[in-house]
């Protein structure tokens, strides 16, 4: 602790897992480290689909509190090939509760084959939402995605086709 304050380190809690806003320790964990670190920055990691049914007043207890939401498609026929049926609606939901509620929101679409054809439209719905950032990070071939992989549904991208994203991304 006073060595991360003699180099001006802040505290951060990255909450993630399968979908952590389900999660029983959540309120619990959250009183435990507020009580140590009260001005801990929170960023959880979710799909969005229940952040209108929490209660939010958990999260505005922090100093800074993001909500980093997957978005796997600009519309809900790609995103719920993914996420499953009527999820791309129920994100879209609880984007807009969080930011009524005054709540930065991120969107983060794994960078693949499927999404890299929808990068401007991406673009266009995260702008349409009015969230903060969208990130790209790269599909890796583990988890679930070895299913996607493996059944056909999606890829990593190749090295030429992940510049061609990353140019597209930066222009």
């Amino acid at each position: 602790n006073q060595l991360r304050k003699k180099l001006g380190f802040r505290a951060k809690l990255i909450l993630s897992g399968g979908e952590p806003l389900l999660s029983p320790m959540l309120q619990p964990l959250l009183d435990f480290v507020l009580t140590i670190e009260p001005d801990l920055d929170v960023t959880v990691l979710t799909n969005g689909t229940l952040a209108n049914t929490i209660d939010l007043d958990l999260f505005k207890k922090c100093k800074r509190a993001i909500f980093q939401v997957s978005l796997d498609g600009p519309t809900a026929e790609i995103h719920d090939r993914i996420r499953g049926q009527g999820s791309f609606d129920k994100t879209r939901i609880g984007i807009a509760h969080l930011l009524r509620n005054r709540f930065e929101v991120n969107l983060s679409c794994v960078l693949s084959k499927t999404s890299s054809l929808f990068i401007s439209d991406l673009f266009e719905t995260a702008q349409l939402w009015d969230v903060g950032q969208l990130g790209f990070p790269r599909l890796i071939n583990n988890g679930y995605a070895k299913t996607l992989v493996s059944n056909g549904d999606d890829r990593p991208l190749f090295p030429h086709e992940l510049k061609a994203a990353y140019r597209k991304i930066l222009t």
